[in-house]
């Protein structure tokens, strides 16, 4: 049985339905090799917390799209790591790095 008042119960509840929503919510999008990357909300929402990475949605999108550079992980053989270059960005010129599993 759990403890509590009903109140608390229904906000747990509303929490951990938020949480799934949010993990539900899916962008689809498509790798330079035409190969479909699913990028979460929850993902999206937990990149997003870095501030130099605000304002940079497009940017992700992007890299995985139009790589600089792609490198196999040597610990996990499904990751690739895709890099691309960014001048100007919130914190000056920089290598972006969207991982992919």
């Amino acid at each position: 049985m759990i403890r509590g008042s009903n109140t608390e119960l229904i906000k747990i509840v509303a929490m951990v339905i938020a949480n799934w929503q949010a993990m539900l919510s899916v962008r689809i999008l498509t790798d330079y090799q035409g190969c479909t990357i699913r990028l979460t909300e929850e993902r999206l929402k937990h990149v997003l917390e870095h501030p130099e990475m605000r304002g940079m949605e497009s940017a992700l999108e992007e890299t995985v799209r139009q790589p600089t550079l792609v490198i196999e992980s040597r610990t996990d053989l499904p990751v690739q790591l895709n890099y691309r270059f960014y001048v100007g960005t919130r914190i000056g010129d920089k290598w972006l790095c969207v991982v992919v599993k």
